[in-house]
């Protein structure tokens, strides 16, 4: 999965996150969210940002979940852009920490795995032969 960051103009720290597919590139979704270039008519709600960082991850949608609910510090609504694809505004004060990011969702999601497993009794059963 590829996530995409693009910077607010209006909003200090606040990001607009896009969830991409791998092959997507980032000017021209910049371009077409913010109807400049050959994309002045792109369909697009028109937004103020400029260009953040990307990310790719070998995660699911949990992961954007995971952003919005521990990471982010701050969020923004807006209508436009608040859906499947689209995410706005979440303020990421530590963006320079990007790995630590993917790690602690990974920590995350292990712990949680363990807790659903002890609450259901689930446990794995070795047998020698």
């Amino acid at each position: 999965m590829k996530l995409i960051f693009y910077k607010s103009k209006e909003h200090k720290d606040h990001y607009f996150i896009y969830k991409a597919r791998e092959a997507t590139d980032p000017v021209t979704m910049f371009q077409k969210i913010t109807h400049t270039g050959e994309f002045e008519n792109s369909g697009y709600a028109h937004a103020e940002i400029e260009l953040g960082f990307s990310m790719t991850a070998e995660t699911n949608e949990s992961f954007i979940d995971y952003l919005i609910e521990n990471v982010a510090t701050n969020h923004i609504p807006n209508s436009e852009y608040d859906n499947a694809t689209f995410r706005s505004w979440y303020e990421f004060k530590d963006v320079d920490n990007k790995d630590k990011w993917l790690n602690d969702f990974y920590e995350f999601q292990k712990k949680r795995h363990q807790e659903y497993n002890k609450v259901n009794g689930i446990s794995v059963q070795t047998t020698l032969f």
